[in-house]
């Protein structure tokens, strides 16, 4: 085995190890909470545009889609967006066990609130070259990216940074109205907990 042979041997494993680190921390350290929510929409909002490009390029690869479209690319965005957002607000209001009704209509509209500011951001920075801006400069050192995609990716790394602040609401409104409670039961504990 020559040199550059086992130097990139040796990026492959150690790419792997990283990989395999991040998607322990991600998904297996913490299943539930706030940061488990946070966490999960972030990457989300990050690769669904990307997700998005790529599936838009399939359907045209298929001659199903004539061109590639922001508004095709949108869709299957925000059709990825709307399956993980709605399962993560779905497990924020699950995760109460004193939970004694699940009020599912609630969490369908936080989770749509949460994918139409996720969208609006898409929109807003597809249609503004000043905030696509701070990114040009980069794109000249990865000249061998198509340049719709280093769009969808400046897109994504928007969304990720304002899906922070919107799971965070999201999930502090599912946590307090979603979740029906007995308030009788809540008052024999809350009693019960002072006695002792």
């Amino acid at each position: 085995m020559s040199e550059k042979e086992t130097f990139n041997m040796l990026q492959v494993i150690y790419k792997t190890l990283i990989g395999f680190g991040i998607f322990y921390y991600v998904f297996i350290v913490e299943t539930g909470g706030l940061n488990f929510a946070v966490k999960i929409n972030f990457i989300t909002a990050f690769i669904a545009p990307i997700i998005g490009y790529f599936m838009n390029n399939f359907f045209i690869y298929l001659d199903i889609l004539e061109t590639q479209s922001f508004v095709s690319v949108g869709i299957f965005t925000a059709i990825v967006i709307s399956i993980v957002g709605y399962l993560v607000t779905l497990k924020a209001g699950l995760d109460r066990e004193d939970c004694k009704e699940y009020k599912y209509l609630k969490s369908i509209v936080y989770s749509g609130r949460l994918i139409a500011v996720l969208m609006l951001t898409y929109v807003a920075v597809l249609l503004s070259p000043i905030l696509q801006s701070p990114f040009v400069g980069l794109y000249s050192q990865f000249d061998n990216i198509n340049p719709d995609l280093f769009v969808y990716i400046i897109v994504g790394i928007y969304m990720a940074l304002i899906s922070l602040s919107a799971t965070i609401i999201s999930y502090g409104d599912i946590k307090k109205e979603a979740c029906f409670k007995d308030i009788k039961e809540y008052e024999e504990k809350l009693v019960k907990s002072k006695n002792d």
